[in-house]
């Protein structure tokens, strides 16, 4: 069996479909059961088909911040997200007073953007009119793509990230939700406007279609039109270094980031509509103001869409000191802000998987999360579910759990329990089944 994995989505931030393809990647280099395996990034036009290879391009693309610029955004958490573009300039510690530079925030923002300007760049000249814009740009990446494997028919392509690009070869395409078609209010109308046609001929050109939970099978056969039998359930994995730590071993990463150990409650989402932020805060601001300060809001994730409104609210509760904004967090920190959590929350409007959830209860902390699309599945009985329309029932969870060390620690232990049915070994084996199924 030859495999091509698409490994755009490898990037900074690392997201969680950047996650997943990332942890598919790895656990394909080292199957026995894939003869060879070429991961395919058209953006650099790159084909790495080592681990080693793999591991050279993640140190690359995504960077690993200084503990020295770390502690300057522990400092001011009424800064921008921290973007660390800076590591690359040479002289950049040596500025003084580099948290006041004018138009700061601005300047951070607009980096943000940068990689896709850049590519937008790139391929505009090959568009003769602004409405075919974003076909223009895919076809011409098929073009990219036909080019780097024209002499590789007999390979499997797989596009992890909803996006197939028209090709002769054998077809797979993960579709990880289909919040754009259930919830267009969630996205800018651009996204929208794309996807609501782009994703229905995905679904009809892919020979199979992996998804990521029960859930969201039953959607995209719904949803799209697609016969049961070309739709596979693959569930994700979680990585063992998401695992229980003590205070001793989250001792550093704490200090770091200003937090003390179960003294805190966590969230780790992009900040935009969907993932309920509005909701979250208000619930939060319902909690008695001793509970507030006693186990502030740490917030790890990025802007993202439709979300200054969330970040005034976040702006007053930071100087309040109930909220502490963490933007990104280097990857290796991660596993221990979530050991260290008194609680974690992820009330999300609308999930395929909800990997954050499985994450957490991997941890060993007490999840908080909603009781609504694919989450009861992932969680089965090892968070708390709430209702994510609710603000008071969000807050009455919240509270409860808390005030209750009985209920964190039984949430805990099952937790840890329900996580371990899930691993990236599993959903490789399968997702090689699902290639399988397109070699006879």
């Amino acid at each position: 069996m030859r495999v091509i994995l698409d490994i755009e989505s490898i990037a900074h931030p690392l997201t969680g479909i950047g996650r997943y393809t990332l942890a598919l990647a790895r656990e394909l280099l080292k199957s026995p059961l894939v003869e060879n395996v070429k991961l395919l990034t058209l953006t650099q036009q790159l084909v790495l088909e080592t681990s080693e290879e793999l591991e050279a391009y993640v140190e690359k693309v995504i960077p690993r911040e200084s503990a020295e610029i770390q502690q300057d955004t522990v400092e001011n958490n009424n800064t921008s997200i921290h973007i660390p573009f800076w590591r690359f300039i040479p002289f950049w510690e040596r500025i003084p007073y580099r948290q006041q530079i004018p138009f700061r925030d601005q300047l951070i923002s607009n980096y943000n953007n940068f990689k896709h300007w850049r590519q937008v760049r790139q391929y505009r000249k090959f568009v003769p009119f602004k409405g075919f814009f974003r076909r223009g740009y895919y076809l011409f990446k098929d073009w990219k793509y036909k080019n780097i494997v024209r002499n590789l028919p007999k390979y499997t392509f797989h596009g992890p990230n909803y996006h197939l690009i028209p090709t002769s070869n054998k077809s797979v395409v993960t579709i990880h939700d289909l919040s754009v078609l259930r919830h267009p209010e969630c996205h800018p109308k651009e996204r929208t406007d794309f996807w609501t046609k782009e994703i229905y001929d995905v679904a009809r050109r892919a020979m199979q279609i992996i998804t990521v939970s029960e859930f969201q099978k039953q959607e995209i056969i719904e949803l799209l039109d697609v016969e049961a039998d070309k739709v596979n359930v693959v569930y994700l994995g979680v990585e063992p270094k998401f695992q229980p730590y003590s205070d001793v071993d989250c001792q550093g990463v704490l200090e770091k980031h200003g937090l003390q150990y179960k003294q805190y409650s966590l969230v780790v989402s992009t900040i935009e509509p969907r993932k309920n932020f509005v909701r979250l805060l208000q619930a939060f601001e319902k909690l008695p103001k001793k509970i507030r300060l006693l186990y502030p809001l740490a917030i790890v994730g990025d802007k993202g869409w439709a979300s200054d409104n969330i970040h005034q609210i976040i702006s007053q509760l930071v100087e309040k000191k109930e909220v502490i904004r963490l933007g990104y967090v280097d990857e290796q920190d991660l596993p221990k802000l979530y050991a260290a959590a008194t609680v974690f929350l992820y009330p999300s409007i609308y999930e395929g998987f909800g990997l954050p959830v499985l994450e957490a209860m991997a941890s060993g902390t007490a999840v908080l999360s909603s009781n609504t699309s694919s989450i009861p599945e992932v969680a089965g009985n090892g968070c708390l579910l709430v209702d994510p329309y609710s603000v008071d029932d969000i807050a009455h969870g919240w509270s409860n759990l808390l005030e209750d060390e009985n209920m964190r620690e039984r949430l805990s232990q099952a937790g840890q329990q329900q996580a371990k049915l899930f691993s990236w070994q599993r959903c490789a084996k399968q997702t090689i089944d699902v290639y399988d199924k397109l070699q006879s």
